[in-house]
């Protein structure tokens, strides 16, 4: 999945004694970060989705009397 730098922005602080996250650590925060827009994302896909019509007629259901 892309990710388009422009739209992401953060903001890091760290304080003495703390330490800078590992390649490993830092390679897992930006898959979960990727992840998570990937997930709103598709929310906003499948919302935008439900609430259009859809071209085509369906047949009409016969009720059994």
């Amino acid at each position: 999945m892309p990710i388009y730098v422009e739209r992401v922005t953060s903001e890091v602080s760290v304080t003495d004694g703390m330490s800078w996250p590992s390649d490993a650590e830092f390679e897992r925060l930006v898959t979960l970060v990727a992840q998570r827009i990937e997930q709103r994302e598709r929310a906003a896909r499948q919302a935008r989705q439900s609430t259009t019509f859809r071209q085509g007629v369906t047949p009409p259901a016969r009720i059994a009397e």
